[in-house]
């Protein structure tokens, strides 16, 4: 307008697309953000949860140098129920598969996702190979807690089912717990201050 090319309602029009078109590329960054923060924390969490996994079983002699789920599977051959008939092994089995698409990005993980959890995909059919997973999938903090408090109940049956272990008395029926009381009642004797060796600085 100020070069006398445009009249005030040519600049109006100028503006408001302008400003249409930024305010259009800043949801995108929030959303590809958002999504990206979201995939990286499942990732890790995906993670810890089979790394705790591997550890337990090797701890308990069900596991050589390889992993896999079948392997997992397989420990509770021979007990009154497979794994995948426990209560809550259907959020653990949504972590996999969600965990599987985003980290392959291919038609195959798409395609088991959508069969068994149809409910977190976007409706983006078709879906193509390669293209990023974390896009298409219905990420929130609902469904990573649900995730989360579901992976934690499945890991309890898990463990009563292929370990005999009673969660409840596992809370306080084991070594450290009862050394760690006596250390307590010895530092309350002779040390009935709670001082540190920082103390005797001064």
């Amino acid at each position: 307008m100020q070069c006398g090319i445009s009249g005030p309602g040519a600049a109006q029009a100028w503006a408001n697309f302008a400003n249409m078109s930024q305010a259009n590329e800043y949801r995108e960054q929030c959303f590809v953000t958002l999504f990206s923060l979201y995939s990286e924390f499942f990732h890790f969490m995906a993670s810890r949860f089979e790394a705790i996994l591997v550890k337990v079983l090797s701890k308990n002699n069900a596991l050589a140098d390889k992993f896999d789920r079948n392997i997992f599977y397989a420990t509770a051959i021979g007990k009154d129920k497979s794994i995948q008939e426990l209560e809550h092994f259907k959020y653990f089995d949504k972590l996999y598969c969600i965990w599987n698409f985003i980290k392959h990005n291919s038609a195959s993980t798409y395609k088991t996702l959508n069969d068994r959890y149809p409910e977190i995909i976007y409706s983006k059919e078709p879906y193509e190979q390669g293209e990023l997973a974390l896009y298409y999938i219905k990420f929130s903090e609902q469904l990573i807690n649900e995730i989360i408090d579901g992976c934690i109940e499945f890991f309890k049956e898990y463990c009563s089912l292929v370990f005999n272990e009673n969660y409840q008395e596992a809370q306080w029926n084991y070594t450290t717990y009862f050394t760690s009381i006596v250390r307590d009642e010895i530092e309350n004797i002779i040390n009935p201050l709670g001082l540190q060796w920082w103390d005797d600085l001064d």
